[in-house]
């Protein structure tokens, strides 16, 4: 948090405004590797790949899509 006089610094500063959404993206994508190898439910880990695997054919789906 910026203190006092000092907000008006920030005016002094570029900030990316899509470098918080790709952050996000990269530890949302870290969770998703991360996720099935910590699972030991057999049913837990069935509906997490499954969810994953929707989840991967949708951004594929949507990569696609903006390619062309």
């Amino acid at each position: 948090m910026l203190c006092g006089d000092r907000e008006d610094l920030i005016e002094d500063y570029e900030i990316a405004l899509i470098e918080p959404l790709h952050d996000l993206k990269n530890i949302i994508n870290r969770v998703f590797d991360e996720l099935p190898k910590v699972l030991t439910e057999e049913s837990l880990l069935a509906a997490v790949n499954e969810f994953l695997s929707i989840v991967k054919g949708k951004n594929k789906m949507l990569t696609n899509e903006s390619t062309m």
